[in-house]
């Protein structure tokens, strides 16, 4: 099976089984990758932040982000 059947079959998983899925894969990875992968989140963070300090973004209310998301993994 190509790296391209298998990301065309998960795809048609439903979207909190591919959640899970790219959590195993992730862990898969090992301690190398958590260097990496913290870095890349922090780097996130800060983006997220300056944009919120700058005003182009808006902050959402912890409840309804977390219901958001409840709805989209539900799908």
């Amino acid at each position: 099976m190509t790296v391209e059947q298998i990301t065309a079959e998960a795809m048609s998983l439903p979207a909190s089984t591919r959640a899970e899925l790219a959590d195993q894969l992730v862990v898969s990875l090992g301690d190398e990758m958590d260097t990496e992968l913290e870095n890349l989140w922090v780097m996130e963070a800060e983006r997220r932040f300056a944009e919120l300090v700058e005003g182009s973004a808006k902050g959402v209310p912890l409840n309804d982000g977390l219901a958001a998301g409840r709805r989209a993994l539900a799908e």
